[in-house]
């Protein structure tokens, strides 16, 4: 865990420069308020202007689930995360093998080739 800990805060110093400013989910230092307050600032200023407001709204809880790995791993190297740091994460998904559990019995093993470890430290990095 404390290896993870590490490996999560030096990988955001290096996505952090690469973030946009306008990106408040999984961001340290913004909550949803903030991104209300950004929101209520750009309404009233397309009001003052009588100009439209066209605002768009993502949710990516599902890109956990679907992401690859392989795509995830070119995303990280284009922004920065490289040498040692990027071959741990290269490491930590590479060969990843799972089973399902149903009751008492396991099926057999197959490869995950996408998706981020949920519950870990680097999950929300990522």
């Amino acid at each position: 865990m404390v290896v993870e800990k590490e490996i999560a805060h030096r990988t955001k110093q290096i996505l952090r420069e690469q973030q946009s400013q306008s990106q408040y989910g999984f961001t340290e230092g913004r909550s949803p308020s903030m991104c209300a307050l950004a929101l209520t600032e750009a309404i009233a200023e397309a009001a003052d202007q009588k100009a439209p407001l066209y605002v768009t709204f993502l949710d990516v809880k599902k890109a956990f689930d679907t992401v690859s790995h392989d795509d995830m791993m070119l995303s990280l190297y284009q922004q920065g995360v490289r040498g040692t740091l990027w071959n741990v994460y290269k490491d930590m998904y590479t060969d990843i093998r799972a089973q399902i559990k149903s009751g008492d019995e396991l099926s057999r093993e197959f490869y995950e080739l996408q998706g981020i470890r949920q519950g870990g430290l680097t999950s929300t990095v990522l």
